[in-house]
Protein backbone atom coordinates (compact mmCIF):
# COMPACT_ATOMS: atom_id res chain seq x y z
CA UNK A 1 0.00 0.00 0.00
CA UNK A 2 1.54 3.37 -1.09
CA UNK A 3 1.85 5.78 1.50
CA UNK A 4 3.13 8.94 2.12
CA UNK A 5 4.78 10.29 5.80
CA UNK A 6 4.85 14.08 5.90
CA UNK A 7 7.19 15.70 9.04
CA UNK A 8 5.71 18.51 11.28
CA UNK A 9 6.36 20.11 14.47
CA UNK A 10 3.27 21.19 16.96
CA UNK A 11 0.91 19.77 19.18
CA UNK A 12 -0.58 16.83 18.57
CA UNK A 13 -4.06 18.17 18.48
CA UNK A 14 -3.16 21.15 16.16
CA UNK A 15 -2.27 18.61 13.91
CA UNK A 16 -5.13 16.49 14.43
CA UNK A 17 -7.75 19.56 13.81
CA UNK A 18 -5.22 20.50 10.58
CA UNK A 19 -5.57 16.73 9.05
CA UNK A 20 -9.21 16.74 9.43
CA UNK A 21 -9.89 20.59 8.20
CA UNK A 22 -7.78 19.50 5.10
CA UNK A 23 -9.79 16.71 4.57
CA UNK A 24 -13.07 18.01 4.89
CA UNK A 25 -11.56 21.22 2.34
CA UNK A 26 -10.93 18.63 -0.12
CA UNK A 27 -14.17 17.37 -0.10
CA UNK A 28 -13.62 13.75 2.43
CA UNK A 29 -16.01 12.22 4.76
CA UNK A 30 -13.16 12.16 7.83
CA UNK A 31 -13.94 9.09 10.11
CA UNK A 32 -11.96 8.54 13.24
CA UNK A 33 -10.69 5.04 14.26
CA UNK A 34 -9.25 6.55 17.62
CA UNK A 35 -7.16 9.53 18.45
CA UNK A 36 -4.04 8.52 16.30
CA UNK A 37 -5.44 7.31 12.89
CA UNK A 38 -8.30 7.36 11.12
CA UNK A 39 -9.73 6.90 7.23
CA UNK A 40 -11.12 9.78 4.56
CA UNK A 41 -13.35 8.76 1.72
CA UNK A 42 -15.41 10.60 -0.87
CA UNK A 43 -17.41 9.68 -3.69
CA UNK A 44 -19.76 6.38 -3.08
CA UNK A 45 -18.41 2.39 -4.05
CA UNK A 46 -21.80 1.84 -5.01
CA UNK A 47 -21.61 4.69 -8.18
CA UNK A 48 -18.39 3.30 -9.10
CA UNK A 49 -19.04 0.01 -9.44
CA UNK A 50 -21.76 1.38 -11.77
CA UNK A 51 -20.24 4.30 -13.36
CA UNK A 52 -16.66 3.46 -13.50
CA UNK A 53 -13.86 6.54 -13.68
CA UNK A 54 -17.45 8.65 -14.00
CA UNK A 55 -18.15 7.81 -10.93
CA UNK A 56 -14.55 7.82 -8.66
CA UNK A 57 -13.98 6.68 -5.30
CA UNK A 58 -11.70 7.96 -3.46
CA UNK A 59 -10.45 6.30 0.41
CA UNK A 60 -7.03 7.61 2.25
CA UNK A 61 -6.10 6.06 5.61
CA UNK A 62 -4.19 8.18 7.73
CA UNK A 63 -2.56 7.99 10.76
CA UNK A 64 -0.44 10.43 13.39
CA UNK A 65 2.76 9.43 14.91
CA UNK A 66 4.68 11.09 17.83
CA UNK A 67 7.84 10.83 16.70
CA UNK A 68 10.76 10.25 19.85
CA UNK A 69 12.71 13.94 18.57
CA UNK A 70 9.10 15.61 19.49
CA UNK A 71 7.82 16.02 16.10
CA UNK A 72 4.97 14.51 14.62
CA UNK A 73 4.56 12.75 11.39
CA UNK A 74 1.48 12.25 9.39
CA UNK A 75 1.17 9.16 7.41
CA UNK A 76 -1.68 9.60 4.67
CA UNK A 77 -1.99 6.26 3.08
CA UNK A 78 -3.39 5.39 -0.87
CA UNK A 79 -6.27 2.77 0.41
CA UNK A 80 -7.61 2.38 -3.15
CA UNK A 81 -6.22 1.91 -6.19
CA UNK A 82 -9.18 3.10 -8.95
CA UNK A 83 -8.38 0.06 -10.78
CA UNK A 84 -12.41 -0.66 -10.57
CA UNK A 85 -12.51 2.51 -12.92
CA UNK A 86 -10.34 1.10 -15.37
CA UNK A 87 -6.73 2.73 -16.09
CA UNK A 88 -8.71 6.18 -15.85
CA UNK A 89 -9.82 5.34 -12.81
CA UNK A 90 -6.41 4.12 -11.15
CA UNK A 91 -5.32 7.65 -13.18
CA UNK A 92 -7.61 9.63 -10.88
CA UNK A 93 -7.24 7.89 -7.97
CA UNK A 94 -3.26 8.80 -8.06
CA UNK A 95 -3.38 11.82 -9.23
CA UNK A 96 -6.20 12.76 -6.89
CA UNK A 97 -4.13 11.08 -3.36
CA UNK A 98 -0.75 13.09 -4.79
CA UNK A 99 -2.83 16.49 -4.67
CA UNK A 100 -4.15 15.61 -1.62
CA UNK A 101 -0.95 15.14 0.00
CA UNK A 102 0.50 18.49 -1.63
CA UNK A 103 -2.19 20.44 0.31
CA UNK A 104 -1.33 19.01 3.59
CA UNK A 105 2.06 19.84 3.13
CA UNK A 106 1.19 23.10 1.62
CA UNK A 107 -0.87 23.84 4.65
CA UNK A 108 1.82 23.59 7.09
CA UNK A 109 4.36 24.82 4.91
CA UNK A 110 2.09 28.16 5.09
CA UNK A 111 2.05 27.87 9.27
CA UNK A 112 5.70 27.32 9.35
CA UNK A 113 5.53 23.43 10.47
CA UNK A 114 6.46 21.01 7.63
CA UNK A 115 10.22 19.85 8.35
CA UNK A 116 10.14 17.70 4.90
CA UNK A 117 8.32 14.74 3.34
CA UNK A 118 9.12 11.25 2.95
CA UNK A 119 8.81 10.12 0.02
CA UNK A 120 9.66 13.64 -1.44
Amino acid sequence: MQYTDVFVVGTFQEVQQAIAYTLHAAGFEVEWADAFSGKATRGSKGANLVGGALAQYYEMDFQILELPDQSIAVRLFKSTSGWMGGAIGAYKVSKRYNEVVQTVCDLFQSQGRLRGRDPA
